[in-house]
């Protein structure tokens, strides 16, 4: 495994206190150093006064140091001596230069006083048959955020996962509207549901070049089950080096995307350090007691200093039977060990971005990133607009019931109706549609593009586990649509099984398709129609344009 950012530090005090004084005198540093790069330095120089009183940056190298050391024993590693390494494997970078990006984007949040990250992935990341706060993004935001409010640096972890919506154009596409454009650091966490090689996920990586925060990325890796009987492995602890579902043109994401503090989390290798090594005892028999947890969807016992949950009011009928429960999901253990050992990996990077000064090279990020595979036409520079009803989404993104005009019968509906089941565990995420049946009659969407010559893309959720329920049915087929009042047949569609060319990362079977390959610039006038039976109806959930 690479080498840990404070391999030997917390043994040796003092090592901390001399990283600072180095920071304090490298002048030379300063000299070199950009504008940008100068503030940031001079912040933490200046931050101390002479007579040596405790600064707010001290307090913060303080803190983390002691928080990590906490947590370690808090998993039964405080007493080994190489129970540091084990946890801070959770997070690996590709060169040094990605190392360096992500430093400085914590050093500027402590300078800024805020620090802003975003989660987007699928229903483990949501945290579903758990409650909301036990998923490993909030356990994460709990131990970190701590650490940063002591030096009055507040965190923000903004938890937008959407369960049963992995890598499409709604997702992919629409990075800005679910999470916004203010990040500091981007994660991804969809590896379970993303096929290999699809250039969709080089789209998620442009959004994030594209923001005006520029926000360094994180992507989660999987293969976190571990068997009932095994043994150690270095094979299972080297260093990630690929990933074909974060691959685009043969090319890893997270070393194409390095020079804008790509890094990446390997929850696998430390549950393998510290199942064989560490003996912690909750992964004595491998991890499926974790996802087989009896205290899912049960109100947890505060773990920790973890705060208790709120009681959230029961519909009429809940807690009379327990809720099915998906195999797949990891338990509050597994989650709490999870957010423990990010907020650990994190810290010792924050602990060095303040002990260490930095030269401008070091400091450098570089935009200027090649496409590796998604059609620049349509990822390089351009940033789609997302229209949705779906929740999470940030306040300022455009709704699709903001584009409808005034009059229409069509109704916003949950369209995986767990509506108890959100209350029950305060999920964010809620698959609101636009949902409308032959007697509703037709709803026209009225929105404008920003380029000439882009397409325009309609999206669907997809059907809980493929199966539609209830009376709905499928878009394509059972609806009839007028763009411009020019009729749109199946023939002037991009479908994503009739060979989409290089509208290729544009569609997804069952899930978004082209409804026209190329609009002028300024307003437009969308009409749907659905032409299905009794008791049936379709749903938009996403209207994409550029």
């Amino acid at each position: 495994p690479p080498t840990p950012p404070l391999a030997g530090m917390c043994r040796r005090p003092w090592a901390g206190l001399v990283g600072l004084v180095a920071v304090l005198v490298a002048v030379p540093c300063v000299v070199r150093a950009s504008k940008r790069s100068e503030a940031v330095i001079d912040f933490v120089r200046h931050e101390g006064d002479a007579s040596g009183r405790s600064s707010r940056v001290q307090e913060l190298i303080r803190l983390a140091r002691e928080h990590r050391a906490a947590i370690r024993q808090h998993l039964g590693v405080g007493d080994k001596a190489d129970g540091e390494m084990w946890l801070d494997r959770v997070v690996g970078f590709p060169n040094e230069q990605s190392r360096q990006v992500l430093e400085h984007k914590l050093r500027d949040a402590v300078e800024r006083g805020k620090l802003t990250v975003g989660m987007m992935g699928i229903s483990t990341t949501a945290g579903h048959d758990n409650h909301y706060n036990q998923s490993y993004s909030k356990v994460f935001e709990r131990h970190f955020g701590t650490v940063l409010r002591g030096g009055g640096v507040e965190l923000e972890v903004r938890n937008h996962a959407v369960g049963g919506f992995g890598v499409t154009p709604a997702t992919h596409l629409c990075v800005n509207t679910m999470v916004g454009t203010d990040l500091d650091i981007l994660g991804w966490d969809y590896q379970m549901m993303a096929p290999r090689g699809d250039c969709l996920v080089e789209h998620f990586a442009r959004a994030a070049l594209n923001m005006p925060s520029k926000p360094a990325l994180l992507f989660w890796q999987g293969g976190v089950w571990l068997p009932k009987n095994g043994k150690f492995s270095e094979a299972n602890v080297k260093p990630i080096r690929s990933n074909l579902k974060q691959s685009c043109g043969n090319k890893w994401l997270v070393d194409a995307y390095a020079g804008i503090g790509a890094h990446y989390g390997d929850l696998a290798a430390v549950l393998h350090y510290l199942r064989y090594l560490g003996q912690v005892p909750e992964l004595a028999d491998g991890t499926d007691p974790l996802f087989g947890d009896p205290t899912k969807g049960q109100s947890p016992a505060p773990d920790f200093s973890e705060p208790a949950l709120p009681t959230a009011p029961r519909g009429k009928g809940q807690g009379q039977q327990r809720r099915r429960l998906a195999r797949h999901h990891p338990g509050p253990t597994l989650h709490r060990m999870w957010g423990l050992v990010w907020a650990h990996a994190y810290l010792g990077v924050l602990v060095r971005a303040l002990t260490h000064a930095a030269s401008d090279e070091e400091l450098k990020r570089s935009d200027k990133v090649a496409v590796q595979g998604c059609n620049a036409k349509f990822c390089d520079k351009v940033v789609p607009t997302c229209a949705t009803d779906m929740f999470p989404r940030v306040p300022e993104a455009p709704t699709l019931s903001q584009l409808a005009e005034p009059g229409h019968a069509w109704q916003v509906r949950d369209n995986d109706n767990r509506g108890e089941a959100n209350r029950k565990f305060s999920y964010l995420d809620r698959k609101m549609v636009l949902s409308g049946s032959a007697a509703d009659g037709p709803i026209v969407l009225n929105f404008e593009t920003q380029h000439d010559g882009m397409p325009l893309v309609v999206c669907e959720v997809p059907c809980p586990w493929g199966r539609c329920k209830g009376g709905r049915v499928m878009l394509l087929g059972n609806a009839n649509f007028e763009l411009d009042a020019k009729a749109v047949g199946e023939q002037d569609m991009v479908l994503a099984t009739k060979n989409p060319g290089p509208f290729k990362n544009l569609v997804n079977k069952d899930t978004c398709m082209v409804l026209a390959k190329s609009l002028t610039k300024g307003k437009h006038r969308l009409s749907i129609k659905p032409t299905v039976g009794s008791g049936q109806f379709v749903v938009i959930s996403h209207l994409i344009f550029f």
